[in-house]
């Protein structure tokens, strides 16, 4: 690992986010690594939102690519910009996912888990009413929490800054040598 790079991000709190935070942590190369994520909790796809309402503002904007509308970059970074349903709405930002009340994963735990944070081989009450104690698969709240669970287990908790979107990424040129 290059010893110049000091400091790094992981964008998004979902499984693929944890297991990467836990991975570059462990490495301990680095001064600085934050996690960010436009929800309020982690869990990613695996976050349930009934409260919000599915809205898909045209197809003629998803096929385009401009269904996401872009939020003004402020001029000064890092910034804090206002918190209001025109910038912020789950509508416009896409932050609600696919979840619904009754979803279960569809591949077995040993699959679907890490080597060394393997998917906890649990049923929940809705998996056990609906298929029994042998059930393969879990339900969605317990694979967000396994998600939240690989946060705070390895205390990455701390590295997360939640309620925040990134819009702007940029690549430092800087010169890295490889070895």
């Amino acid at each position: 690992m290059p010893q110049n790079i000091r400091r790094v991000a992981v964008i998004g709190a979902g499984p693929a986010g944890a297991i990467a935070t836990d991975a570059l942590v462990k490495e301990e190369a680095f001064d600085t690594i934050r996690v960010f994520d436009r929800r309020i909790v982690v869990g990613g796809t695996w976050v349930y939102t009934p409260h919000l309402p599915p809205k898909v503002p045209s197809l003629e904007a998803l096929v385009s690519g401009d269904a996401d509308q872009r939020i003004p970059i402020p001029e000064y970074l890092p910034a804090v910009t206002p918190f209001n349903e025109k910038v912020n709405s789950h509508q416009h930002r896409y932050s609600d996912t696919p979840i619904h009340e009754n979803l279960h994963s569809n591949i077995a735990p040993e699959i679907m888990g890490y080597t060394e944070e393997p998917l906890p081989n649990k049923l929940s009450q809705q998996t056990l009413k609906e298929y029994g104690p042998g059930a393969p698969f879990r339900h969605h709240t317990v694979v967000r929490q396994w998600v939240e669970d690989l946060f705070i287990r390895g205390d990455h908790d701390k590295l997360l800054e939640l309620r925040t979107t990134v819009e702007l990424v940029v690549r430092l040129s800087i010169h890295i040598p490889y070895s």
